[in-house]
């Protein structure tokens, strides 16, 4: 077991020296190793002057995206194609997008008119805590902004929800939140990938009267953090696995949050 802040009971990472839930300094950094850069080695003058020049062409390229707009290009893993019979999905602020098979049914609670099946569908059909351990553990401000079924009872669900409060975790910091969290880790890694870097994380959750797999995104953002859940049986998951992973494939976070 990892160390806890004294004052809030949330996990640190090593290295850490005050608490990234409620700020208490802690009296010593967490005893650890943590990733540190080491002394940046004396450079000739040349490549010097060659970094300089990548620095102002990598400027350059970050105003004229701006430019061209702030919404990313939405990228989708070679390892996992979309299929032909899916609906892309967009959210109705345009905060993020993602493909659903067409015979997925979905409610999106910023969408006026779905608010009310939205509302049912949390109280009445999906254990929504289920997919959004530990992170729902951790913070009170984890909001569900869209939930996605396959229309079985059996079947495969989706959730989507933000936070500000988890924006403030660093990469070490998440990780070590979800080893600490007592559930049965399948897999925790972080992926790097140009506008969609993000923790891919696979848990086995107990939720009472059935055990669920659970995968994954958490997607830190400028002001937000965002997680991408879908869930499946145990015993079936391995009928849904492709469905998983193209589906999660697809969610890209348009806007930085």
């Amino acid at each position: 077991m990892g160390y806890r802040c004294e004052n809030c009971g949330q996990p640190a990472a090593p290295g850490d020296v005050s608490c990234w839930h409620c700020g208490r300094p802690f009296a010593q950094p967490v005893p650890g190793q943590p990733a540190v850069s080491g002394k940046a080695a004396s450079r000739p003058p040349e490549v010097t002057l060659y970094a300089s020049l990548t620095a102002g062409l990598v400027v350059a390229a970050m105003i004229l995206m701006v430019l061209l707009g702030r919404q990313p290009l939405v990228q989708l893993t070679s390892s996992a194609p979309l299929p032909p019979d899916w609906q892309t999905i967009t959210d109705s602020q345009q905060r993020f997008t993602l493909n659903l098979p067409q015979s997925w049914v979905w409610w999106n609670s910023q969408a006026e008119q779905q608010q009310a099946a939205f509302t049912a569908q949390r109280q009445n059909d999906v254990d929504l805590g289920v997919a959004m351990r530990p992170w729902g553990q951790l913070v009170n401000d984890l909001t569900v902004t869209l939930v996605a079924t396959a229309g079985d009872e059996a079947g495969p669900f989706l959730v989507v929800a933000y936070s500000k409060l988890l924006n403030r975790l660093s990469t070490q910091q998440a990780l070590a939140a979800v080893q600490q969290s007592g559930l049965a880790v399948v897999s925790a890694a972080y992926v790097p990938d140009f506008d969609k870097s993000h923790l891919a994380i696979s848990l086995d959750v107990d939720g009472g009267d059935q055990t669920w797999r659970c995968d994954q995104q958490f997607v830190n953002g400028r002001n937000d953090a965002w997680l991408a859940a879908v869930c499946a049986p145990v015993e079936g998951y391995g009928r849904a696995q492709s469905t998983v992973q193209v589906l999660l494939s697809s969610f890209q976070v348009l806007r930085p949050g």
